[in-house]
C-alpha cells in the first residue's frame, strides 16, 4: 500500500499559513510540493474514551501532527481537545491536522459536505491534509457501512474514485471564503488504483 500526497503546481488563491517553527522543521518531512508535515504524529484510530485526553497530552508533549478520520467516530472529542489547547495558547498553524473522507461521501456532490462535517466536529476552519480513506464508494446515506438484507456491503458503482479525486483537489484552491483544506491526497490505495490518478513513474519509486 502506498501513501503519497500530491497537488498539481498552480498559483494558490490563499497564502500558506505560517510555517512551523524552525525547531519543528528539522522534525518534518518535506513533501514533493514543498509542504512540511511533522514526521511523528498521534493516530486516533481505536483510541476509545481516552482520545480527548490523549490528544491533550500529546500536544503538551510536543506532538504537532494529529491524524483523524470521519469513520473513527471521535472527531468531536479530538475537536474539544484541540479547542482547549488553542484556548491555552497553542496556535492553529502550529498543528498539522489530517482527516479522511469516508466512503459514503464519494459522490462528487457530497465530497465538500463530507469535509464540512469533519470540520464542524473538529471545530476548525480547515485541515492541513484531507485524504480519501479508501478507493471504494459506499451507498450514500447516514449508515457508515450500509448493507443489504443478506449483510452484503452496498457499494455505489456509479461513484468512481477518480471523480472524487478531481473534486477533492478543488477544495485546496478555492478563495479565502471557501478554503477548507491545504492539501488533498489518499491512503490505503493499492498501486493499481493510483496509476489512474497520478502522472508518476511508479517503477522508479
Amino acid at each position: 500500500t502506498w501513501n503519497i500526497f500530491y497537488r498539481e503546481p498552480q498559483v494558490r488563491l490563499v497564502d500558506r499559513r505560517d510555517k512551523f517553527s524552525s525547531a519543528m522543521e528539522s522534525q518534518c518531512v518535506k513533501l514533493s510540493n514543498g509542504a512540511l508535515m511533522p514526521a511523528v504524529g498521534l493516530g486516533t484510530w481505536k483510541s476509545g474514551a481516552e482520545v480527548e485526553k490523549a490528544v491533550e497530552v500529546a500536544l503538551e508533549a510536543g506532538y504537532r501532527h494529529i491524524d483523524c478520520a470521519y469513520i473513527y467516530g471521535n472527531e468531536v472529542e479530538v475537536g474539544r481537545s484541540l479547542n482547549k489547547s488553542f484556548e491555552q495558547g497553542l496556535k492553529r498553524n502550529e498543528v498539522f491536522l489530517t482527516t479522511k473522507l469516508w466512503n459514503t461521501f464519494h459522490k462528487p456532490d457530497l465530497v465538500q459536505s463530507g469535509l464540512k462535517r469533519s470540520l464542524e466536529r473538529l471545530q476548525v476552519d480547515y485541515v492541513d491534509l484531507f485524504l480519501m480513506h479508501w478507493p471504494l464508494a459506499y451507498k450514500a446515506g447516514e449508515e457508515n457501512a450500509p448493507v443489504d438484507a443478506q449483510g452484503r456491503v452496498l457499494y455505489d458503482l456509479d461513484a468512481h474514485y477518480t471523480d472524487t479525486w478531481k473534486v477533492g483537489r478543488c477544495l485546496c484552491v478555492w478563495g479565502m471564503s471557501s478554503f477548507m483544506s491545504e492539501f488533498f491526497g489518499w491512503c490505503l490505495f493499492p498501486e493499481v488504483f493510483m496509476r489512474l490518478l497520478l502522472p508518476i513513474n511508479f517503477e522508479a519509486c
